[in-house]
């Protein structure tokens, strides 16, 4: 958890069956349309059934008048935050 480095999450105690699960979802409506693409996805970060907000999707969806204030980012969005989080070094080394 810390790795994905959420907002407002403070885990004091880690429960032991505590689950985390990453749903990709789509919107049939867009993946059926000529405008499809990754944009069409959104991803749900949930731990024990709450849903986790990422400042990288939320700073995005605050620029999309569609998306302003949701907490679920959408596809690209999600690739961004990993991508800033991932190791940029070498792994050798």
């Amino acid at each position: 958890m810390k790795y994905l480095d959420p907002l407002d999450y403070e885990p004091i105690d880690m429960p032991y069956a505590t689950s985390v699960f990453f749903e990709l979802r789509y919107d049939p409506v867009c993946v059926a349309s000529s405008q499809r693409g990754h944009h069409c996805f959104t991803v749900h970060l949930l731990i024990n059934g709450e849903l986790l907000k990422l400042d990288t999707c939320l700073d995005d969806n605050n620029r999309d008048p569609t998306r302003i204030a949701s907490p679920v980012c959408s596809y690209p969005s999600f690739v961004r935050h990993m991508e800033k989080l991932a190791f940029k070094g070498d792994v050798d080394a």
